[in-house]
């Protein structure tokens, strides 16, 4: 029995089940909590940075001044777009009343491509936000490329084969010079497009049989020089990886003037704004050291990480991912690029390549008529100083002398047959298969009305 001054002891101590739940949920909670507001520091991106903005100066830039000139330009109707595509591609016989309209009011295309490629600098402009909309729009360099590719065939056919030889010659400089200068995927897509144009216009001359040897040496010799592909998808991804941080950085800081489509579709944003922009950077740098390499086969370059990873993860992981957005739009918006490089390779390197080939079996046939070389070695070294690399495995480039085909082993790195989207195009269609012909059926004569009684 208890006296007054005892005091009873404590009742025991248990956990209680709210205790028990309640404890472990708040550590979990805190640990959650923790893991979505913790972003890591920014790192340095000095190599990423864009180069200097361009000089709007028309004296000075020849971009500005071809814009000046060209983008006033008259719209050309749809229907003699198609009907000149038809004659410069062969399928249509050539129509010099057609020519006369088309040309009405682009008198001086090649005088401007000339002008313009004489000017000390040409630099396009470069996007670094998303309002920047003059670099977005290009579409106005490259119609009247189409012309002056119209303007060469018009030469052949008047049987000027020195003005149709000059003007193939701004045509290229004018591509070159776009894409040397080019500061944004935009300018670099336009950039190949022209240099596709003056791909095509060469092998017209050079099927148009009344090149010299002299001029076909001329043209050898402008295509020996390379096409500034590293420079130019730097510089191009040196400009999306600006776009890239200012817009990751307006989403973050939800300005009142963001995009309203990337609200609905991010209604969180960024939660770990720099955690983003560093993945981000880190597959830029990725890009740039990953472009325009050869590989032995296909298992190299996927090593490499030259294919995008299309591996789809788990729904319930990705919600479960603390920057859930900032994954998205890097999923959506990353490696993307990777699947542009294989038809930027094969346009960067495998058209010309082989061209020059093409024009080495077509000088090599001047001393052995009616014959086709068996190898491509036989046209060294009195016709090439050795065989192209092909761009993909770093070999030989391939050659069929019974299809008469000039190929590569493409971006399935298999030496499948190109084909062809028909029978007039020179180029194949696929960069899985590039392929170049030496000849194509003749133009389909042109349909002459009967004339009334």
């Amino acid at each position: 029995m208890l006296n007054d001054l005892e005091e009873p002891e404590p009742p025991p101590q248990y956990w209680s089940w709210k205790k028990i739940i309640l404890w472990p949920l708040g550590i979990f909670l805190a640990f959650v909590t923790a893991l979505w507001a913790y972003d890591e520091e920014l790192e340095p991106f000095d190599d990423l940075l864009p180069l200097a903005a361009a000089d709007p100066d028309p004296a000075r830039n020849g971009y500005y001044f071809l814009r000046e000139r060209w983008a006033a330009l008259p719209e050309l109707k749809n229907a003699d777009q198609t009907r000149m595509s038809d004659m410069l591609s062969g399928k249509e016989s050539w129509d010099p009343a057609l020519v006369a309209e088309i040309r009405k009011g682009r008198e001086t295309l090649a005088s401007d491509a000339k002008e313009a490629v004489a000017r000390p600098d040409f630099k396009t402009p470069a996007i670094a936000s998303y309002k920047d909309t003059e670099p977005m729009n290009l579409a106005w360099m490259v119609k009247p490329v189409r012309v002056l590719s119209m303007e060469i065939q018009s030469a052949l056919k008047d049987g000027d084969v020195d003005k149709a030889m000059d003007i193939w010659q701004e045509q290229r400089a004018l591509s070159f010079r776009t894409l040397e200068g080019g500061q944004s995927v935009i300018a670099l897509l336009v950039g190949i497009t022209m240099h596709s144009a003056a791909m095509v216009s060469a092998n017209d001359l050079l099927a148009s049989r009344t090149l010299p040897i002299e001029q076909m040496e001329r043209m050898e010799s402008n295509l020996q020089r390379g096409l500034p592909a590293v420079r130019t998808w730097q510089q191009a991804m040196r400009s999306e990886a600006a776009f890239s941080r200012t817009a990751f950085m307006d989403i973050a800081a939800n300005r009142p003037d963001l995009d309203p489509a990337l609200k609905v579709r991010f209604p969180w944003l960024l939660l770990k704004k720099n955690v983003t922009i560093n993945r981000s950077m880190r597959e830029y740098r990725h890009l740039l050291l990953t472009a325009f390499r050869t590989f032995p086969d296909k298992s190299a370059a996927t090593a490499a990480g030259y294919f995008e990873d299309e591996a789809e993860v788990a729904k319930w992981k990705r919600y479960l991912d603390p920057n859930y957005a900032g994954t998205k739009l890097l999923a959506e918006n990353g490696n993307s690029y990777l699947k542009v490089l294989p038809g930027l390779t094969n346009k960067f390197f495998f058209e010309p390549r082989a061209l020059r080939v093409k024009i080495a079996i077509l000088r090599w046939r001047e001393s052995h008529p009616g014959q086709w070389p068996a190898t491509l070695r036989e046209l060294v070294p009195d016709f090439l100083t050795e065989v192209p690399e092909d761009p993909f495995n770093g070999r030989d480039l391939e050659w069929d002398p019974v299809k008469r085909i000039i190929f590569s082993v493409g971006s399935d790195w298999l030496a499948n047959d190109p084909e062809f989207k028909d029978a007039f195009a020179w180029f194949a269609a696929e960069h899985e298969s590039p392929g170049l012909r030496m000849d194509r059926p003749p133009a389909t004569p042109l349909e002459v009305p009967p004339s009334k009684p």
